[in-house]
């Protein structure tokens, strides 16, 4: 399966991996190919809470709106973490394999969304500066 890489930037990436992974791991029979997919996802989404605040660290200005953007990074991150430990408990009452399905389209979601939202460069940044190293699509 190829990689869904729709992005602007690398740190806008990581839910790509994140879905071939889940998907991967979803349909699997192989035990040692469901944990190295299961590893390796958790490799994955261990980058996007730093990658997460850098994004919103480069894209508002210091002050009330950077404060107001990471109090709803953290509200929605726990939100979600606390959710999906709960919602992962039910689907393994219809089949674990859920609780890798399910996921992927959630991340293509997130995708989309990042695509639509996230301007490609930060706001009074100028354009060609040192963050500006990936290639226009």
């Amino acid at each position: 399966m190829h990689m869904v890489v729709v992005m602007r930037s690398p740190e806008r990436q990581m839910p790509s991996p994140i879905t071939d992974l889940s998907l991967f791991g979803g349909l699997v029979s192989d035990p040692g190919l469901l944990i190295a997919a299961r590893f390796a996802k958790g490799v994955a989404a261990a980058f996007t809470a730093p990658a997460g605040m850098s994004l919103l660290t480069t894209t508002f200005p210091e002050g009330p709106m950077r404060n107001r953007a990471f109090s709803l990074y953290s509200v929605f991150g726990g939100s979600g973490f606390s959710l999906g430990l709960v919602l992962s408990g039910l689907l393994t009452q219809v089949n674990w394999r859920w609780t890798l399905l399910v996921p992927a389209p959630v991340a293509l979601i997130v995708l989309a969304a990042g695509w639509l939202l996230i301007p490609r460069e930060a706001p009074g940044r100028p354009s060609g500066g040192a963050r500006s190293t990936c290639p226009a699509r």
